[in-house]
């Protein structure tokens, strides 16, 4: 009787396949995690952008976005609630800000 388990090349497509459920696992492990805020490496990540687009979105004000200390010295990070992932999920994207109608040097007049 054979044993399947001492042919050749099962150890390796048995580890490929432990390899990929743990990917997937990871993936799905991290869309299950309710967080009070995300960073924008995280946010992107939800929602399939990358970590400059989500940056740029903040910046742009199409998102609800605080800056918060990242302990890095005086640079701050982007943070998104997750009140506002799920807006995001249900909304998409806020319009573009209106500029303001006052040009620089009309304010004093």
């Amino acid at each position: 009787m054979r044993n399947i388990f001492y042919e050749r090349g099962f150890e390796t497509e048995l580890l490929d396949r432990l390899k990929r459920l743990e990917e997937l696992y990871t993936v799905l492990a991290d869309k299950q995690t309710v967080k009070s805020s995300y960073t924008t490496a995280e946010f992107g990540r939800l929602i399939r952008v990358s970590n400059w687009y989500a940056r740029e979105l903040c910046r742009k004000g199409r998102v609800h976005a605080t800056k918060a200390n990242s302990g890095r010295g005086r640079s701050c990070e982007w943070r998104i609630s997750h009140q506002e992932l799920l807006r995001y999920q249900k909304e998409g994207l806020l319009p573009l800000p209106e500029k303001s109608s006052i040009k620089k040097g009309d304010a004093a007049a």
